[in-house]
Protein backbone atom coordinates (compact mmCIF):
# COMPACT_ATOMS: atom_id res chain seq x y z
CA UNK A 1 0.00 0.00 0.00
CA UNK A 2 2.89 2.58 1.12
CA UNK A 3 4.61 1.90 -2.64
CA UNK A 4 1.32 2.77 -4.30
CA UNK A 5 1.39 6.18 -1.66
CA UNK A 6 5.21 7.17 -2.52
CA UNK A 7 4.04 9.24 -5.83
CA UNK A 8 0.96 11.02 -4.07
CA UNK A 9 2.73 11.91 -1.49
CA UNK A 10 5.45 12.82 -3.39
CA UNK A 11 3.24 15.45 -5.21
CA UNK A 12 1.72 17.06 -2.11
CA UNK A 13 5.27 16.90 -0.51
CA UNK A 14 5.71 19.59 -3.90
CA UNK A 15 2.53 21.37 -3.46
CA UNK A 16 3.38 22.21 -0.03
CA UNK A 17 6.98 22.96 -0.81
CA UNK A 18 5.95 25.32 -3.34
CA UNK A 19 3.51 27.03 -1.13
CA UNK A 20 6.19 28.53 1.00
CA UNK A 21 9.01 29.03 -1.86
CA UNK A 22 6.82 31.91 -3.55
CA UNK A 23 10.25 33.09 -5.05
CA UNK A 24 9.56 29.74 -7.53
CA UNK A 25 7.41 31.89 -9.50
CA UNK A 26 10.64 33.48 -10.79
CA UNK A 27 11.57 29.55 -12.79
CA UNK A 28 8.09 29.79 -15.26
CA UNK A 29 10.58 30.10 -17.63
CA UNK A 30 11.92 26.36 -16.92
CA UNK A 31 7.96 24.77 -17.12
CA UNK A 32 7.98 25.15 -21.31
CA UNK A 33 11.69 23.24 -21.24
CA UNK A 34 10.55 20.27 -18.81
CA UNK A 35 7.58 20.26 -20.44
CA UNK A 36 9.00 19.35 -23.76
CA UNK A 37 11.61 16.84 -22.02
CA UNK A 38 8.82 14.93 -20.58
CA UNK A 39 7.00 15.03 -23.33
CA UNK A 40 10.17 13.68 -25.93
CA UNK A 41 10.81 10.64 -23.37
CA UNK A 42 6.88 9.71 -23.75
CA UNK A 43 7.12 10.16 -27.44
CA UNK A 44 9.83 7.93 -27.89
CA UNK A 45 7.91 4.90 -26.97
CA UNK A 46 5.23 5.69 -29.10
CA UNK A 47 4.56 4.62 -32.61
CA UNK A 48 2.24 5.21 -35.21
CA UNK A 49 0.97 2.01 -36.44
CA UNK A 50 -0.38 1.43 -32.64
CA UNK A 51 -2.55 3.95 -33.35
CA UNK A 52 -5.55 1.90 -34.06
CA UNK A 53 -8.73 4.20 -33.32
CA UNK A 54 -12.09 2.94 -31.98
CA UNK A 55 -15.40 4.51 -31.65
CA UNK A 56 -14.77 5.46 -27.83
CA UNK A 57 -11.44 6.98 -28.79
CA UNK A 58 -13.44 9.72 -30.63
CA UNK A 59 -16.11 9.83 -27.90
CA UNK A 60 -13.36 10.94 -25.13
CA UNK A 61 -11.91 13.69 -27.70
CA UNK A 62 -15.24 14.95 -28.03
CA UNK A 63 -16.46 14.62 -24.28
CA UNK A 64 -12.80 16.31 -23.19
CA UNK A 65 -13.25 19.58 -25.44
CA UNK A 66 -17.63 19.65 -25.31
CA UNK A 67 -17.30 19.22 -21.08
CA UNK A 68 -15.01 22.36 -20.84
CA UNK A 69 -16.37 24.39 -22.95
CA UNK A 70 -20.50 23.37 -21.20
CA UNK A 71 -18.70 24.74 -17.93
CA UNK A 72 -17.31 27.52 -19.18
CA UNK A 73 -20.08 28.61 -20.50
CA UNK A 74 -21.84 28.31 -17.64
CA UNK A 75 -19.82 29.61 -14.79
CA UNK A 76 -19.51 32.40 -17.47
CA UNK A 77 -23.53 33.24 -17.25
CA UNK A 78 -23.62 33.03 -13.78
CA UNK A 79 -20.64 35.82 -13.08
CA UNK A 80 -17.54 33.46 -12.04
CA UNK A 81 -15.34 34.81 -14.98
CA UNK A 82 -12.23 33.04 -12.87
CA UNK A 83 -13.83 29.90 -12.21
CA UNK A 84 -14.81 29.16 -15.56
CA UNK A 85 -11.50 29.94 -16.85
CA UNK A 86 -10.03 27.28 -13.64
CA UNK A 87 -13.12 24.53 -15.16
CA UNK A 88 -11.95 25.06 -18.64
CA UNK A 89 -8.20 24.84 -18.41
CA UNK A 90 -8.46 21.59 -15.81
CA UNK A 91 -11.31 19.63 -18.13
CA UNK A 92 -10.06 20.82 -21.57
CA UNK A 93 -6.81 19.16 -20.32
CA UNK A 94 -5.88 15.97 -22.55
CA UNK A 95 -4.68 12.31 -22.06
CA UNK A 96 -1.55 11.65 -19.70
CA UNK A 97 1.31 10.70 -20.54
CA UNK A 98 1.67 8.14 -17.74
CA UNK A 99 -1.79 6.77 -18.10
CA UNK A 100 -0.72 3.69 -20.45
CA UNK A 101 1.88 3.09 -17.24
CA UNK A 102 -1.03 2.84 -14.85
CA UNK A 103 -3.19 0.61 -17.06
CA UNK A 104 -0.28 -1.22 -17.69
CA UNK A 105 -0.31 -2.00 -13.67
CA UNK A 106 -4.04 -2.45 -13.27
CA UNK A 107 -3.76 -5.10 -16.43
CA UNK A 108 -5.50 -2.97 -19.10
CA UNK A 109 -5.07 -2.60 -23.18
CA UNK A 110 -1.97 -0.43 -23.59
CA UNK A 111 -2.28 0.30 -26.88
CA UNK A 112 -5.66 1.66 -26.07
CA UNK A 113 -4.57 4.30 -24.17
CA UNK A 114 -1.47 5.19 -26.07
CA UNK A 115 -3.98 5.13 -29.09
CA UNK A 116 -6.43 7.90 -26.75
CA UNK A 117 -2.65 9.65 -25.72
CA UNK A 118 -2.23 10.64 -29.47
CA UNK A 119 -5.69 11.60 -30.51
CA UNK A 120 -6.46 13.63 -27.35
CA UNK A 121 -3.10 15.27 -27.08
CA UNK A 122 -3.13 16.39 -30.82
CA UNK A 123 -7.38 17.33 -31.20
CA UNK A 124 -7.01 18.58 -28.04
CA UNK A 125 -4.56 20.94 -29.14
CA UNK A 126 -5.39 21.90 -32.78
CA UNK A 127 -9.13 22.93 -30.66
CA UNK A 128 -7.64 25.07 -28.61
CA UNK A 129 -6.27 27.51 -31.11
CA UNK A 130 -9.96 28.62 -31.36
CA UNK A 131 -10.52 27.90 -27.68
CA UNK A 132 -8.31 29.93 -26.31
CA UNK A 133 -8.93 33.05 -28.00
CA UNK A 134 -12.67 32.37 -26.57
CA UNK A 135 -12.09 31.81 -23.44
CA UNK A 136 -9.53 34.79 -22.54
CA UNK A 137 -11.56 37.18 -24.73
CA UNK A 138 -8.15 38.29 -27.06
CA UNK A 139 -9.14 37.92 -30.81
CA UNK A 140 -5.88 39.23 -32.47
CA UNK A 141 -3.82 38.06 -35.06
CA UNK A 142 -0.95 38.14 -32.60
CA UNK A 143 -2.95 36.41 -29.94
CA UNK A 144 -3.67 33.70 -32.11
CA UNK A 145 0.01 32.89 -33.61
CA UNK A 146 1.51 33.08 -29.94
CA UNK A 147 -1.38 30.36 -29.50
CA UNK A 148 0.13 28.43 -32.42
CA UNK A 149 3.84 28.70 -31.90
CA UNK A 150 3.44 27.79 -28.04
CA UNK A 151 1.22 24.82 -29.01
CA UNK A 152 3.36 23.68 -32.44
CA UNK A 153 6.38 24.17 -30.08
CA UNK A 154 5.15 21.71 -27.45
CA UNK A 155 3.70 19.09 -29.37
CA UNK A 156 5.87 19.28 -32.22
CA UNK A 157 9.16 19.45 -31.28
CA UNK A 158 9.08 16.54 -28.67
CA UNK A 159 7.22 14.29 -31.59
CA UNK A 160 9.93 15.39 -34.53
CA UNK A 161 12.80 15.09 -32.07
CA UNK A 162 11.64 11.59 -30.71
CA UNK A 163 10.96 10.46 -34.61
CA UNK A 164 14.62 11.35 -35.25
CA UNK A 165 16.34 9.54 -32.64
CA UNK A 166 14.61 6.49 -33.42
CA UNK A 167 16.07 6.59 -36.67
CA UNK A 168 19.69 6.58 -35.25
CA UNK A 169 18.85 4.64 -31.92
CA UNK A 170 17.32 1.33 -32.07
CA UNK A 171 17.12 0.87 -28.34
CA UNK A 172 15.54 4.49 -28.29
CA UNK A 173 12.20 3.18 -27.39
CA UNK A 174 13.61 1.44 -24.05
CA UNK A 175 14.98 4.89 -22.74
CA UNK A 176 11.71 6.16 -20.86
CA UNK A 177 11.26 2.86 -18.73
CA UNK A 178 15.45 3.26 -17.59
CA UNK A 179 14.45 7.37 -17.16
CA UNK A 180 10.97 6.89 -15.56
CA UNK A 181 12.19 8.12 -11.71
CA UNK A 182 14.07 11.01 -13.52
CA UNK A 183 10.92 12.04 -15.25
CA UNK A 184 8.72 11.65 -12.30
CA UNK A 185 11.37 14.26 -10.50
CA UNK A 186 11.00 16.71 -13.79
CA UNK A 187 7.14 16.66 -13.22
CA UNK A 188 7.54 17.20 -8.92
CA UNK A 189 9.84 20.26 -9.66
CA UNK A 190 6.89 21.57 -12.32
CA UNK A 191 4.64 21.09 -9.63
CA UNK A 192 7.10 23.20 -7.21
CA UNK A 193 7.45 25.53 -9.63
CA UNK A 194 3.50 26.22 -10.55
CA UNK A 195 2.61 25.35 -6.57
CA UNK A 196 5.19 28.52 -5.80
CA UNK A 197 3.70 31.17 -8.89
CA UNK A 198 0.23 30.47 -7.42
CA UNK A 199 1.80 31.10 -3.77
CA UNK A 200 3.16 34.43 -5.35
CA UNK A 201 0.07 35.58 -6.72
CA UNK A 202 -1.79 34.89 -3.81
CA UNK A 203 0.51 36.14 -1.40
CA UNK A 204 0.43 39.48 -3.68
CA UNK A 205 -3.43 39.94 -4.30
CA UNK A 206 -4.41 39.24 0.09
CA UNK A 207 -8.06 39.73 -1.26
CA UNK A 208 -8.13 35.98 -2.07
CA UNK A 209 -9.39 33.82 0.88
CA UNK A 210 -8.31 30.65 1.41
CA UNK A 211 -11.88 29.44 0.83
CA UNK A 212 -11.49 30.05 -2.72
CA UNK A 213 -8.89 27.26 -2.35
CA UNK A 214 -10.64 24.59 -1.18
CA UNK A 215 -13.44 25.95 -4.25
CA UNK A 216 -11.07 25.31 -6.63
CA UNK A 217 -10.07 21.90 -5.36
CA UNK A 218 -13.34 20.51 -5.02
CA UNK A 219 -13.95 22.26 -8.16
CA UNK A 220 -11.23 20.06 -9.53
CA UNK A 221 -12.03 17.00 -8.01
CA UNK A 222 -15.46 17.38 -9.52
CA UNK A 223 -13.99 17.40 -12.53
CA UNK A 224 -12.25 14.43 -12.04
CA UNK A 225 -14.29 12.27 -10.79
CA UNK A 226 -16.76 13.31 -13.84
CA UNK A 227 -14.18 12.56 -16.30
CA UNK A 228 -13.19 8.97 -14.65
CA UNK A 229 -17.08 8.10 -14.82
CA UNK A 230 -17.72 9.65 -17.67
CA UNK A 231 -14.82 7.87 -19.39
CA UNK A 232 -15.89 4.54 -18.15
CA UNK A 233 -19.62 4.97 -19.77
CA UNK A 234 -17.99 5.80 -23.07
CA UNK A 235 -15.87 2.86 -23.82
CA UNK A 236 -16.93 -0.22 -25.46
CA UNK A 237 -17.44 -3.33 -23.01
CA UNK A 238 -14.06 -4.78 -22.81
CA UNK A 239 -12.30 -1.09 -22.95
CA UNK A 240 -14.11 0.35 -19.82
CA UNK A 241 -11.30 0.29 -17.49
CA UNK A 242 -9.04 1.74 -20.27
CA UNK A 243 -11.22 4.83 -21.22
CA UNK A 244 -12.02 5.84 -18.01
CA UNK A 245 -8.44 6.16 -17.69
CA UNK A 246 -7.60 8.12 -20.60
CA UNK A 247 -10.50 10.44 -19.51
CA UNK A 248 -9.95 10.68 -16.25
CA UNK A 249 -5.66 10.27 -15.83
CA UNK A 250 -4.48 14.09 -17.24
CA UNK A 251 -1.68 15.85 -19.07
CA UNK A 252 -1.37 18.64 -16.43
CA UNK A 253 1.21 19.69 -16.81
CA UNK A 254 0.52 20.90 -20.48
CA UNK A 255 -2.53 23.06 -19.33
CA UNK A 256 -0.53 24.57 -16.62
CA UNK A 257 2.13 25.82 -18.56
CA UNK A 258 -1.27 27.16 -20.87
CA UNK A 259 -3.12 28.78 -18.23
CA UNK A 260 0.25 30.56 -16.52
CA UNK A 261 0.96 31.78 -20.09
CA UNK A 262 -2.41 32.91 -21.09
CA UNK A 263 -4.52 33.81 -17.90
CA UNK A 264 -2.95 33.89 -14.34
CA UNK A 265 -1.40 31.37 -11.45
CA UNK A 266 -4.91 31.27 -9.79
CA UNK A 267 -6.32 29.45 -12.85
CA UNK A 268 -3.34 26.99 -13.14
CA UNK A 269 -4.01 25.88 -9.53
CA UNK A 270 -7.32 24.13 -11.16
CA UNK A 271 -5.12 21.32 -13.06
CA UNK A 272 -2.52 21.72 -10.10
CA UNK A 273 -5.31 20.41 -7.85
CA UNK A 274 -6.41 17.76 -10.39
CA UNK A 275 -2.78 16.37 -9.97
CA UNK A 276 -3.40 15.55 -6.65
CA UNK A 277 -6.74 14.00 -6.88
CA UNK A 278 -5.98 11.51 -10.05
CA UNK A 279 -2.70 10.79 -8.46
CA UNK A 280 -4.84 9.62 -5.03
CA UNK A 281 -7.82 7.64 -7.26
CA UNK A 282 -4.62 5.69 -9.28
CA UNK A 283 -3.16 4.50 -5.82
CA UNK A 284 -6.40 3.38 -4.92
CA UNK A 285 -7.00 1.98 -7.91
CA UNK A 286 -3.57 -0.05 -8.04
CA UNK A 287 -4.30 -0.73 -4.20
CA UNK A 288 -7.48 -2.49 -4.99
CA UNK A 289 -6.08 -4.66 -8.03
CA UNK A 290 -3.09 -5.74 -6.40
CA UNK A 291 -5.74 -6.76 -3.41
CA UNK A 292 -7.84 -8.64 -5.90
CA UNK A 293 -4.70 -10.37 -7.57
CA UNK A 294 -3.22 -11.63 -4.38
CA UNK A 295 -7.05 -12.89 -3.23
CA UNK A 296 -7.45 -14.82 -6.80
CA UNK A 297 -3.88 -16.06 -6.04
CA UNK A 298 -4.85 -17.52 -3.00
CA UNK A 299 -8.32 -18.79 -3.98
CA UNK A 300 -6.06 -20.70 -6.99
CA UNK A 301 -3.95 -22.10 -4.55
CA UNK A 302 -5.99 -23.43 -2.24
CA UNK A 303 -8.53 -25.07 -5.26
CA UNK A 304 -5.36 -27.17 -6.41
CA UNK A 305 -4.30 -28.25 -2.26
CA UNK A 306 -5.71 -31.94 -2.00
CA UNK A 307 -8.17 -31.83 0.72
CA UNK A 308 -7.25 -34.14 3.43
CA UNK A 309 -10.76 -36.14 2.74
CA UNK A 310 -9.61 -36.19 -0.86
CA UNK A 311 -6.21 -37.63 0.64
CA UNK A 312 -7.57 -40.59 2.43
CA UNK A 313 -9.99 -41.29 -0.02
CA UNK A 314 -7.45 -41.75 -2.60
CA UNK A 315 -5.47 -43.86 0.32
CA UNK A 316 -8.13 -46.17 0.76
CA UNK A 317 -8.16 -47.07 -2.82
CA UNK A 318 -5.08 -47.75 -3.77
CA UNK A 319 -4.59 -50.20 -0.80
CA UNK A 320 -7.59 -51.85 -1.72
CA UNK A 321 -6.56 -51.99 -5.39
CA UNK A 322 -3.88 -53.53 -3.85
Amino acid sequence: MMKSLIRPLMIAVAFLAGYFCPWAHEYNWMIRILLIIMLYLVCLQVKFKQLRPHSSHWKILAFNILVPLILWGILKLCGQDDFAKIAFFTAITPTANAAPVIIRFLGGSVSYVVAAFIITNLGVSIALLGLLPLVTGNFSLVFFTNVAVNLAVIIGVPIAAATITRMFFRNAKEWPAKLANFSFFLWVVTLFIIAGSASFFIHHNPEISPLVLLEIALTSAFICALNFIGGRFMGEKRYRRESSQSLGQKNTTFTMFLALHFANPLVAMGPTFYVLWHNLWNALQMLLHDRRHVKKMRMRHFSQKPSPLRSVVSGNGESGGK
